[in-house]
């Protein structure tokens, strides 16, 4: 736990991060692995894959009762539309798996670097939550002549000012 609060720290320091409580942030993560902000969880996710940390990747994906006690409390009816929480969990989990496996495959022991990080495409305000969509990664490969865009943090959870993935990007 010491070693992943490290590096989240100087990752969210060398890309400009800062480590102060944001307005609105709780002081302590609320849900274990969280990071301090989206550029930080960023740059966490692509150091995992960097280093085939799988368990790491999932360490920074919500938990089926993360998902249960946090998320799907906090959505609407109209998104839940009748689905049981078991579909939905399954669904993310069977993506989130898949995503992991493929990261891990194509880009394990590459030397790249993370360039910068988009806005996100969708941000939604649900109760005590905010969900984040379309978090685009931009990467840069050794010798390569062009950045590359990583999709692969699909939907993130914002809560109480820390991040984490909810499901990553099959």
């Amino acid at each position: 736990m010491k070693t992943l609060l490290s590096i989240s720290l100087l990752l969210a320091l060398l890309f400009g991060c800062s480590t102060e409580k944001k307005p609105g942030q709780s002081k302590e993560p609320p849900l274990p692995h969280m990071q301090p902000s989206m550029q930080a969880l960023a740059a966490t996710v692509v150091q995992a894959v960097a280093d085939s940390n799988v368990d790491l990747l999932y360490d920074l994906v919500v938990t089926k009762d993360e998902y249960r006690d946090v998320v799907w409390v906090n959505l609407d009816s109209v998104e839940i539309r009748g689905l049981l929480l078991e579909e939905v969990w399954g669904w993310n989990a069977r993506d989130s798996d898949k995503a992991i496996a493929r990261m891990v495959g194509d880009f394990a022991h590459k030397e790249f670097q993370m360039m910068r990080l988009d806005p996100p495409r969708d941000t939604r305000v649900r109760n005590e939550i905010k969900v984040h969509r379309g978090n685009w990664i931009h990467i840069q490969e050794r010798d390569a002549p062009e950045e590359d865009t990583w999709r692969m943090i699909n939907v993130v959870l914002e809560y109480q000012g820390w991040f984490k993935v909810i499901t990553y990007d099959d």
